[in-house]
């Protein structure tokens, strides 16, 4: 028969077919083994663990990007009696991760090690090679230290994980690359013994460990990846329907409390295809950023629509800022010339400020400018003059002041 003829084509679906039902079956099999060889060594197997899993890591590859999911957990205790887990990372932007985390005694300041060239992507602070190993830490003199105590025992673990890097993060010892099979694991917890216990023997302040998922260099934002409640507290484009809240970030102070996500949502139409309507559904999305004010303010905006405009003395500020506030007296007390002045060294996003929410406009919401976000919100209340607070009711400045404040 022709080898293109349709008898021919059936027979390779179904012989394509039949494979791929073996590889399934095959996998199955190994899965299973793998299952049951965990229970065996006394551990705990979790197909799908939920984000409790990463609560507290917040260094690289953890604390980065959105999308973050943990996947196939393996969770005991060595021999020497640290607990671990073991697991699957994704987020979105980077690739995929296999971890180790041990527990340690304490919580230590960020520190990560890995061969010359091979740091982890990400990684933010100073770099010192030692021993030929490259360390990245804080400072340098942490760094050194984390590199005479853990080096050489790194080295041993190197030996069964050519690429391993090492991370302190929190109150635990992260190895990446890691073993998924179960004796994979107990020969690596085995080889990672003498660096837990080197780790163990370090002493320095310790940082503050995120109570659940944060942002890298930032333990005190919470991330989460779906959080519907958030829209409660933002305002987004209203209508249609399936609205979700993604990549959620809160942060700030009770003041000044920051929330940020993706708002998406779908809607349908309806098309003619000939004299047959026919509807379709459009998926929409929307980076949100607002502070919600913990405190009275006046309605006001900066190059955004919000009542009528409002003109100062400086030509330049006004060509700059398109002020418009209902209140021309409480702008002019808002907005005075040191303020201008901030204002003009520091361009502001678009912004409304309206009850007790503060609205930028923003191109998306990523750790830069939810960082620019807190940051002008700072550095704009903390302008604000004694007597305008006072007129609004209140004995104290509700935001630390910054800069030379006048009270006239």
């Amino acid at each position: 028969m022709p080898p293109d003829s349709p008898s021919t084509f059936l027979i390779v679906l179904a012989l394509l077919g039949v494979a791929a039902v073996c590889l399934g079956a095959l996998s199955l099999v190994r899965r299973l083994r793998m299952k049951a060889r965990v229970r065996e060594l006394g551990w705990t197997f979790v197909t799908s663990p939920g984000l409790e899993v990463i609560w507290g890591l917040n260094c690289p590859p953890f604390g980065l990007g959105g999308d973050r999911v943990p996947d196939d957990l393996i969770a005991g205790t060595t021999t020497g009696g640290v607990p671990f887990s073991a697991f699957r990372y994704d987020h979105a932007g980077g690739r995929r991760h296999h971890v180790g985390c041990l527990r340690l005694e304490r919580a230590l300041p960020e520190a990560h090690l890995s061969r010359p060239g091979r740091e982890r992507a990400g990684l933010v602070g100073v770099l010192v090679e030692a021993d030929g190993w490259s360390v990245v830490a804080q400072d340098a003199a942490w760094a050194s230290e984390v590199a005479g105590r853990l080096a050489g025992p790194l080295a041993s673990v190197q030996r069964l994980i050519p690429d391993v890097t090492a991370s302190l993060d929190g109150d635990a010892l992260v190895l990446s690359p890691f073993p998924r099979d179960p004796d994979g694991i107990v020969a690596a917890l085995a080889a990672s013994d003498e660096l837990v216990r080197a780790a163990d023997a370090l002493a320095a302040e310790p940082p503050p460990v995120p109570p659940e998922v944060s942002v890298y260099r930032h333990p005190d934002w919470v991330y989460r990846p779906v959080d519907d409640g958030a829209l409660d507290r933002v305002t987004s484009t209203g209508g249609g329907f399936n609205h979700e809240a993604r990549d959620v970030v809160y942060a700030g102070t009770p003041a000044l409390a920051l929330v940020a996500l993706n708002h998406h949502w779908d809607t349908t139409e309806v098309r003619m295809a000939g004299k047959t309507p026919q509807t379709y559904t459009k998926h929409h999305s929307e980076p949100l950023a607002e502070i919600v004010l913990g405190f009275p303010f006046g309605d006001l905006s900066l190059n955004q629509g919000l009542g009528g405009r409002v003109h100062f003395e400086s030509e330049d500020f006004n060509r700059a800022y398109a002020v418009r506030c209902a209140d021309d007296r409480f702008a002019y007390d808002v907005i005075h010339p040191q303020l201008m002045e901030w204002l003009l060294a520091h361009p502001a996003p678009r912004l409304a400020i309206q009850g007790r929410h503060l609205r930028f406009e923003v191109p998306d919401i990523d750790v830069a400018t939810l960082e620019g976000c807190l940051g002008f919100a700072f550095g704009f209340f903390g302008r604000v003059r004694r007597y305008t607070w006072e007129n609004l009711g209140l004995s104290a400045p509700p935001v630390a002041p910054v800069g030379e404040l006048t009270t006239e």
